[in-house]
């Protein structure tokens, strides 16, 4: 009668049996285990597979969209990817391509998309000669080219953008043509309206796009998908300031208005790039920790207590 305490041990050795049996019952991608349930949070948010046509009588090239002062109707295509997940996605191996008539990317081996950032993938150019950071793209090392003369070799009437995992499984597409999502009377990207979660429309229709046709790797007013202050090193310093610290964090934008440190401004700011600033502390007003406020032509970035004024007594102590 002591059948029951044999249970144990013959469910563990049918859980064995079954992770033998079925190894990638569910979709195991990049050290993941991904269920139906769980699929791959990867989403596809923009694609300019129409290129402007330049308008000769303006100084602006239009379809330049990877900024390398070119208008090429195969290079400047791009697509947009953001890891819509809470976690870090590793996305070596995986493939983009536009259904398989030619256009084909890989990401190289050790491509991670920190969570809610984009990657972007252009048809081709020299992004070398591009003053455009796209985000915090560049930054980050996701910006890459598909190479070869056809780029990435989307159709203007019609054609797919598909990701696929290393193992060839379809992970996410968007399809278009004349018509749908929408019709386009000015060639321009599809985005999605809003940002990250609405359905495909015309960029430029999208609320706070204004006039513009793309916006790789960024949200259609410009703006990094991601923009906070990390951390400050070092986070604390005397109360006279004058004592550097860089600041990490993400999407500060190129016109830097002010950085304040305790409700004073800092001196001496350098931006780096979108992902870091060098300042000069301020002298602070009393000791303890206080706000840090970096102030860009997007608006406020804070980050509360981030700095630590110390007193002249602490600092006698070390």
């Amino acid at each position: 009668m002591n059948t029951w305490k044999h249970w144990p041990v013959v469910l563990v050795v049918a859980l064995a049996l079954s992770l033998l049996i079925w190894p990638t019952s569910g979709d195991a991608v990049i050290g993941r285990v991904m269920t139906q349930d769980q699929p791959i949070p990867l989403i596809i948010n923009e694609v300019l597979a129409r290129v402007p046509i330049d308008d000769p009588e303006t100084e602006e090239i239009e379809g330049d969209a990877n900024g390398d002062g070119l208008r090429q109707a195969n290079l400047d295509e791009f697509v947009e990817l953001i890891n819509g997940g809470t976690e870090p996605l590793d996305v070596s191996g995986f493939e983009v391509d536009d259904g398989g008539s030619a256009g084909s990317f890989f990401f190289p081996m050790g491509t991670v998309i920190p969570p809610g950032e984009a990657v972007v993938i252009f048809g081709g150019g020299d992004l070398d000669l591009s003053p455009l950071e796209f985000g915090n793209a560049r930054a980050l090392g996701l910006l890459f080219v598909a190479g070869g003369a056809r780029g990435l070799a989307f159709n203007n009437g019609g054609d797919s953008v598909i990701v696929r995992d290393p193992m060839g499984r379809e992970i996410v597409r968007f399809d278009y043509d004349g018509q749908h999502p929408v019709p386009q009377p000015v060639f321009q990207s599809f985005n999605r309206n809003p940002d990250l979660v609405g359905p495909f429309d015309n960029h430029s229709q999208v609320m706070g796009a204004g006039q513009a046709l793309f916006s790789p790797g960024t949200r259609v007013d410009g703006r990094a998908f991601r923009r906070f202050i990390g951390q400050l090193v070092p986070n604390q310093g005397p109360l006279s300031g004058g004592n550097q610290v860089m600041i990490e964090g993400a999407g500060f934008g190129r016109e830097i208005a002010s950085v304040t440190i305790g409700g004073r401004p800092a001196t001496d700011v350098e931006r780096v790039d979108s992902l870091q600033l060098i300042v000069t502390v301020p002298p602070g007003d009393m000791a303890g920790a206080v706000d840090v406020i970096i102030t860009d032509q997007f608006g406020d970035i804070i980050a509360e207590q981030a700095y630590t004024y110390e007193s002249s007594a602490r600092r006698g102590d070390h």
